[in-house]
């Protein structure tokens, strides 16, 4: 797929496969939730970014549609941003990127059916923050890549230089 368009996010960094210890926080974090774990999950991404530097200007993390934000309570893309946020000394742009319209949850869904859930699902709302800018998207999860990539399409056409994609966990589909 990539060698019939350059996609639109550039690069991905993952510390973790999506198993075991790793995949029992992130469910913690999101269901429960236990939002101290935010914070150890947010060292595994700078222990990723330390390893593996990106050149970034600032972190932007995923948003949630406004329902699921109501009922969770809170954004775990932001819990796990923030921090990382503080440590690179750049700024956490939580505001810039909205979901355009609810989307069905990605879990269960095929790869095409993933993409197909989230085409035209975000826009940046704001322009100036981005432009010029080489920004990391930050995540819990990535499967098959569908929601970072309708992301980094709407920071690419609000002129964002470069996007970048951040997840604690990779996973697979089977």
């Amino acid at each position: 797929d990539c060698r019939r368009r350059e996609p639109a996010l550039a690069a991905v960094r993952a510390p973790c496969a999506y198993s075991g210890a790793v995949a029992a926080a992130i469910r913690r974090l999101k269901y429960r939730p236990e939002r101290h774990l935010a914070e150890l999950l947010a060292q595994l991404l700078l222990e990723c970014l330390t390893a593996r530097p990106l050149a970034i200007d600032a972190l932007v993390p995923v948003p949630l549609d406004r329902d699921r934000a109501r009922w969770r309570g809170f954004n775990q893309a932001v819990l796990l941003a923030g921090p990382v946020a503080i440590a690179l000394d750049r700024p956490l742009l939580p505001t810039v990127l909205h979901r355009t319209r609810p989307t069905r949850p990605q879990v269960g869904l095929s790869a095409r059916e993933r993409h197909a859930n989230l085409h035209d699902a975000f826009a940046c709302v704001d322009r100036a923050a981005v432009a010029g800018r080489r920004l990391v998207l930050v995540d819990d999860v990535m499967t098959t890549g569908a929601t970072l990539e309708a992301c980094a399409v709407a920071l690419r056409a609000a002129g964002a230089a470069r996007v970048f994609g951040l997840v604690v966990a990779r996973d697979m589909l089977e």
